[in-house]
């Protein structure tokens, strides 16, 4: 398996296969890439909702900030989440208009809420 980047992630430590898509693109020098874990899109005009990453331990918000960068990109009341996935317990932070919330832990069904809302809020394009 090719080892590239740093140590922070396990997908350059060697410690998870990648796509071969993400080894050839860390050898592009001068860029960053993103892998957003999951975006909610309006069936109706096409555009995003909600763009999310995933973690299995609390991270910084500097570990999130490109999902919110593309949220406040697309505007329309399009937000970011980031998902805690600790064991037996999720936790959200949102991106919203610019202000991150603190951690609310529960589980899935206050992801679903979290996701039906941005959906319910979604301003659409159309």
């Amino acid at each position: 398996m090719t080892v590239v980047g740093t140590w922070r992630n396990q997908e350059r430590t060697g410690q998870r296969s990648v796509t071969k898509l993400s080894t050839i693109a860390r050898g592009i020098k001068n860029v960053r890439h993103t892998d957003v874990d999951l975006t909610q899109w309006c069936p109706r005009c096409k555009k995003p909702e909600v763009f999310a990453e995933v973690k299995r331990s609390v991270v910084s918000d500097y570990e999130w900030d490109q999902v919110r960068r593309h949220a406040k990109t697309y505007g329309h009341d399009c937000i970011a989440i980031l998902v805690i996935e600790g064991i037996g317990t999720i936790g959200i932070k949102v991106y919203k208009d610019g202000v991150i919330s603190d951690i609310t832990w529960g589980g899935e069904e206050d992801v679903i809420q979290v996701l039906e809302s941005a959906r319910d809020a979604h301003a659409c394009w159309s």
